[in-house]
């Protein structure tokens, strides 16, 4: 849920208009419904204090991202030596190259 629909579904849930929150909060009704319809992102202080006068608090909270790496390989690999690491390295690029020749020939 984006800031504004959380804004909007609090107030109608609190059952006062737009123009009661604005007044409450020491902003204008025009604000408000620009926060609620997503034209303008607010900060994360007028978010508390919006809420705050609609007797809710806001909790922020940080969320580990799924990037997909995975991260015990690289753990493991700084395990080695950089020696053994630009050895694997290179024999990879070994392998690969292989494989394009092989692919070259394929396509002839």
């Amino acid at each position: 849920m984006d800031v504004g629909a959380l804004i909007r579904t609090t107030r109608e849930t609190a059952g006062i208009s737009q123009r009661e929150l604005a007044q409450r909060a020491g902003t204008s009704q025009a604000a408000v419904a620009k926060i609620e319809a997503g034209k303008t992102s607010p900060t994360v202080r007028t978010v508390d204090r919006l809420m705050g006068e609609m007797n809710r608090r806001v909790e922020l909270t940080g969320e580990w991202i799924d990037s997909g790496v995975d991260r015990t390989q690289i753990a493991g690999a700084l395990l080695v030596s950089p020696e053994v690491r630009l050895s694997r390295a290179a024999s990879f690029a070994r392998s690969v190259m292989q494989m394009q020749k092989g692919t070259m020939r394929k396509r002839k």
